[in-house]
């Protein structure tokens, strides 16, 4: 599932959504970077199986000193899933 940057902002910008941003299946991390970028005050979480995928969303991260985003490795089945006020 590739989710556009428009549909981001459509989901990101609806008044429910606030506080902490949990996504489950991350891939690259772009949604919680993009949630993390436009609401600096909020927090973001992202798990991924492949950590792999993780390393392009870690590397902007780090380079953009992103204290707000968490990326983590994990399986759905297997990993404690963080508190979070959404879920995508």
């Amino acid at each position: 599932l590739y989710t556009s940057k428009e549909d981001f902002f459509n989901i990101f910008s609806h008044p429910l959504i606030q506080g902490t941003f949990v996504d489950l299946g991350v891939g690259t991390g772009e949604s919680c970077l993009l949630y993390g970028s436009l609401y600096p005050e909020r927090e973001a979480i992202g798990i991924e199986f492949q950590a792999s995928r993780l390393n392009q969303g870690r590397e902007f991260q780090k380079k953009f000193g992103m204290k707000n985003v968490t990326l983590l490795e994990g399986d759905l089945e297997r990993t404690s899933i963080p508190k979070g006020d959404t879920y995508f």
